[in-house]
C-alpha cells in the first residue's frame, strides 16, 4: 500500500513540476515576445524623430 502511494505521488509531483515548467517556459516568451514588441515600437518612434 504505501509503495503503490509513493509511486503515484512521485507521478503527481512529476507532474506538477512539468506544468510548472510549461508555464514557465511560456511566460518567458510572452515577456520576451512583449518587450521585442515594445522594443520594435520605441525603435519606430526614435527613426521617426
Amino acid at each position: 500500500m504505501p509503495s503503490s502511494f509513493s509511486f503515484h505521488g512521485r507521478i503527481l509531483v512529476s507532474l506538477i513540476l512539468q506544468l510548472e515548467l510549461a508555464q514557465l517556459k511560456l511566460f518567458s516568451v510572452l515577456n520576451l515576445g512583449h518587450w521585442e514588441s515594445l522594443e520594435v515600437a520605441s525603435d519606430h518612434n526614435s527613426q521617426s524623430h
